[in-house]
């Protein structure tokens, strides 16, 4: 209980802190949403093409595979990988790069799903007509793909805890952060200074 009087006394006090990283959480989300929806309906379409099926095998099973990685070792990798490369390694773009990698797998399955049960009689119906491959993609199969697509976005919601925990441990994870919301994170240790810091 003292420690929630903390936190609540510290947002009282700093409520312009507050507010800067709320908008930063937010930014956080809406870059990593928008980068994944169209990373995954990108490579969704890619992968529905003729003689691609191993490579949508592939593809699906990686995306699977991402969702066991738990949350804090993703981020130990991104550290490291991002610190080798020279790039900031703590802060927004591991945090944005962890909920792309975790929002790919309802995206990516629903896009090729819904473009695969399309009927060939309807994709043949536009060839007849004189559609490319183009025309086919845009006026045929997206406007039919839709629906199941916009599924697997809803389906989302389903995999925001673990996003949750991710934006969480990348905010713990900046030097900026202070001591008076780190209880939230379920611990029971008084002092929790950044071990990055």
């Amino acid at each position: 209980m003292p420690k929630m009087l903390e936190a609540w006394e510290f947002i009282t006090q700093r409520p312009e802190l507050l507010a800067e990283w709320t908008l930063r959480h937010l930014w956080i989300v809406f870059v990593a949403n928008g980068i994944a929806v169209i990373f995954g309906m990108v490579l969704g379409l890619y992968i529905t093409g003729k003689g691609r099926e191993h490579t949508a095998d592939t593809a699906l099973y990686l995306a699977e595979i991402t969702m066991t990685i738990p949350s804090l070792a993703l981020f130990g990798l991104l550290m490291l990988l991002l610190d080798s490369m020279g790039l900031k390694a703590i802060g927004f773009l591991p945090a944005v790069i962890a909920l792309i990698v975790y929002g790919q797998l309802p995206i990516l399955r629903n896009t090729y799903t819904a473009v695969r049960q399309i009927e060939p009689a309807i994709i043949e119906a536009g060839k007849g007509v004189g559609m490319n491959e183009r025309q086919l993609l845009l006026k045929v199969k997206l406007p039919l793909a839709v629906p199941v697509i916009m599924a697997g976005l809803i389906w989302r919601r389903f995999i925001e805890k673990r996003k949750e925990r991710s934006r969480l441990l990348s905010a713990l994870s900046s030097p900026r952060v202070q001591t008076a919301f780190l209880p939230w994170r379920g611990t029971t240790t008084s002092k929790l200074p950044s071990p990055l810091s």
